[in-house]
């Protein structure tokens, strides 16, 4: 996945590769101290040794390291054990490349810094790096910070999605995949085009207006990912998906799908994430997740999915 991340992100990024697990999680850490070149995600992923009988499983944590409160980072001359210890995770075991990210997590989960004595917050040292909490931490995605995942997948579930799956051929909606490339901005960051000429947005990009047709005074916008309104709304029922989706429906069954307004006149349709079919209505507020969405020529392809905004004031 390294080669995505930049166009996720939407601009150049510098990527470095520690895989000595554990240490590796260390030397990202110190890198990122040292260089002070702003904001660093440092990455963790498990898959355990495929062949038959093996576990079926994977699971990947993610630390951002920047400023402001949260999770303080520090050289300090301590002690080098790491406290916590690091959960079994079903189907990988004790990870070992994400196992200090884990440990992390299940010290400083829900911790807040005493307001009157901030530097007397528990800390954790970890082979010579200090991390020190000095304010609620926000962890987000879609693991609880549990030993099982949040959405668990058998053995016999993994397979029947597994590489043979993505060697399928679609009898839906084919994209090649030089043009699923090409329009990674749109798809992963709501990139559209407003022409200067008669101020239209154009989504996703195409090079040229879509309604004076001219493409010499094209700016490059984003459209909002969270906050846009749902239109329509209905729900695919099993035999009535394109193929690609076949092993979506094979496991969970019916999906919702929604027509969301991202801004005036400008729509996309979308599958619905992180809610049953049939509870997104109409006029609801959705934001918007990168999530997988089908096999196709031998990988995975992504794209965004609408998943329900909670209420205000809630």
């Amino acid at each position: 996945m390294d080669r995505w991340i930049p166009e996720l992100l939407g601009h150049p990024v510098t990527i470095v590769r520690h895989d000595d697990p554990p240490e590796g999680l260390v030397v990202a850490v110190r890198a990122a101290l040292s260089e002070h070149l702003g904001v660093h995600a440092i990455l963790a992923v498990d898959t355990p040794a495929s062949g038959p009988g093996a576990p079926s499983g994977a699971v990947a944590v993610g630390l951002l390291i920047g400023s402001g409160t949260g999770i303080e980072i520090a050289g300090s001359p301590g002690s080098s054990s790491m406290a916590p210890e690091i959960p079994s995770v079903r189907g990988v075991g004790v990870p070992r490349r994400t196992g200090p990210a884990f440990a992390l997590h299940s010290r400083f989960a829900g911790a807040r810094a005493p307001e009157a004595h901030p530097g007397a917050a528990e800390a954790v040292r970890f082979d010579g790096i200090e991390f020190r909490a000095t304010g609620p931490i926000k962890w987000v995605g879609d693991w609880a910070g549990g030993p099982e995942p949040s959405f668990p997948y058998d053995a016999i579930r993994r397979a029947a999605t597994g590489r043979d799956r993505l060697f399928a051929v679609s009898e839906g909606a084919y994209v090649p995949r030089p043009r699923y490339v090409e329009n990674l901005p749109s798809r992963w960051r709501f990139v559209a085009e407003r022409c200067g000429h008669c101020q239209r947005i154009t989504f996703p990009v195409r090079g040229s207006c879509r309604a004076c047709h001219r493409a010499d005074r094209l700016e490059r916008i984003a459209l909002p990912l969270r906050g846009g309104t749902v239109l329509a709304s209905t729900v695919v029922a099993r035999g009535g998906q394109p193929t690609e989706f076949d092993h979506q429906v094979d496991e969970s069954g019916p999906y919702g799908v929604v027509l969301v307004e991202l801004a005036p006149m400008v729509r996309v349709t979308l599958q619905v994430a992180d809610a049953l079919p049939g509870t997104v209505h109409i006029g609801d507020r959705v934001e918007t997740r990168l999530r997988r969405l089908y096999p196709m020529e031998g990988e995975w392809r992504y794209g965004r999915k609408a998943v329900p905004m909670a209420p205000t004031g809630r």
